[in-house]
């Protein structure tokens, strides 16, 4: 980190049943390490003794969430023309919440398998385009999710924006192999 240079800024929310340090054994690339300040969030909500939750609608996560981006904006030189929020699964779940509520401003999205709001609606994805974001998937052609994916980033490419998802063969709803590659491809795209 140097502070005279602007860095985007990359938003991480891990996957129910997951933990913090699950996530950053998962998210890394040579972009994240390189080129963003990564920040890893972990829910409050226990799941069991090692693994946490995340609830819709909980008002002390997003509470907390927006006390640690101002901290973040506060602290760090930040390109705020690039705040990238990432998740697995219910954290992909929360990133769009987030995004697609406005509720602080979030510029493109990478998910793993993201489990999809039902109630992101038409209205929501033309302000979504209309501020130029984008939205990049990974998933896998098993994922229990995948239509509901395919379908927001159709929406989303209908409606003029920027969608892109990779639906990896022989694979559900996990991380895939190669995933720190497509996730530095996304991120490069996200960012260009």
């Amino acid at each position: 980190y140097t502070a005279t240079k602007e860095y985007p800024v990359l938003f991480i929310f891990h996957g129910n049943n997951r933990n913090i340090e699950k996530s950053k054994e998962s998210w890394v690339s040579k972009i994240m390490r390189e080129e963003y300040i990564s920040v890893f969030l972990q829910s409050y909500i226990y799941s069991n003794n090692t693994n946490y939750l995340w609830r819709t609608g909980d008002a002390k996560t997003g509470r907390e969430f927006k006390d640690i981006y101002d901290q973040i904006m506060s602290r760090y030189t930040v390109d705020t023309s690039r705040i990238i929020a990432a998740g697995m699964s219910a954290g992909g779940w929360l990133a769009l919440d987030f995004a697609f509520n406005r509720f602080v401003p979030i510029t493109g999205l990478v998910l793993n398998c993201p489990v999809v709001p039902a109630d992101i609606d038409e209205e929501e994805i033309g302000q979504f385009v209309a501020m130029n974001r984008r939205i990049g998937i990974i998933t896998g052609e098993n994922d229990f999710a995948l239509e509901a994916q395919k379908s927001l980033v159709g929406k989303i490419n209908e409606a003029g924006g920027e969608g892109k998802i990779t639906i990896n063969k022989d694979s559900g709803h996990d991380f895939v192999k190669d995933f720190p590659d497509l996730l530095d491809q996304y991120l490069g795209w996200i960012i260009e």
